[in-house]
């Protein structure tokens, strides 16, 4: 990953993505992936158990408007 692949991807010349486990089987963020029918729903219904239970989460609605991606970060590496 660098600058280059970073600027197409953003520019949608490619699709990137990234594998989010370090060493040990240990994560640090998670991106979850919402497509088909019921995406709108189910993205809300991730985005409610996350507020329900202290989980600060981001809805990423993709540039297609057919689908998103619901974001969350830890403060230290958590085992995947």
């Amino acid at each position: 990953m660098d600058d280059a692949v970073v600027g197409a991807h953003l520019s949608e010349r490619i699709t990137a993505g990234s594998c989010p486990l370090i060493d040990g089987d240990r994560c640090c963020f998670l991106a979850c992936d919402f497509d088909k029918g019921s995406w709108a729903l189910d993205a809300l219904a991730f985005l409610d158990v996350c507020n329900d239970v202290g989980v600060p989460a981001c809805l990423e609605r993709r540039h297609s408007g057919n689908g998103a991606h619901v974001w969350v970060f830890f403060d230290k590496p958590v085992e995947a």
